[in-house]
């Protein structure tokens, strides 16, 4: 069972089911990464990759600083219906303003961003590990279309408000590696349930 299959506390929530999206202009999102992680943790229902000084994203003409990324085992978000096998969530904020980048994977060749993070990655218990040579920017894919919509986090407090920005171009990782993942906190699903749309308009932005 998913670890949050909580009921719904607000209008706004994340993850939804993309679907019924109108096509936008020009895209307001590019991306801006640099330097490398600082460190990863295990916090027992993620692995997170951390970063201190990773550069970030520039959105509607303000820089959002990435803090953090993890990964969710199947993906949170849906597209026409269809779950993903692994989503990866790049967590950006500006003040108290948050932004997230969702990746989403479907079963195929090894990952090479996700192997990284496996292979670095400390186990249940022990303690954060430094981290070096993993910027953010290798967990994207080569396209820069994305599907965008006002949600919140899929963790408690479930904050709403949150720039969400679902990449388009689906990217593989192993069924291997979902499970190796999935087994450095315990093994099992770690991903938040479709939360209804209540009205919300969901653009997509596709690179011309």
């Amino acid at each position: 069972m998913p670890r949050h299959a909580d009921k719904q506390v607000g209008k706004q929530q994340s993850p939804i089911n993309i679907t019924g999206y109108v096509s936008g202009g020009v895209p307001e999102l590019s991306f801006e990464y640099g330097g490398s992680a600082e460190c990863l943790t295990n916090t027992g229902e993620f692995v997170k990759v951390i970063y201190e000084i990773g550069g970030g994203i520039r959105l509607g003409g303000e820089s959002y600083q990435v803090v953090e990324a993890h990964m969710h085992n199947p993906s949170e978000h849906t597209v026409e219906g269809q779950r993903f096998a692994l989503e990866t969530h790049l967590v950006h904020r500006r003040g108290d303003e948050i932004a997230v980048v969702g990746i989403l994977y479907r079963h195929g060749e090894p990952n090479a961003a996700i192997e990284a993070v496996i292979e670095a990655a400390p186990g249940l218990g022990e303690a954060d590990v430094p981290a070096s040579g993993l910027t953010a920017s290798e967990f994207l894919p080569s396209g820069r279309g994305y599907y965008a919509y006002t949600g919140s986090l899929t963790t408690p407090p479930y904050t709403e408000g949150v720039k969400w920005h679902v990449m388009s171009e689906v990217l593989e990782v192993s069924a291997e590696q979902v499970e190796r993942l999935a087994a450095l906190t315990g093994g099992g699903e770690n991903s938040r349930e479709v939360q209804g749309l209540n009205g919300r308009s969901i653009i997509s932005y596709r690179m011309r």
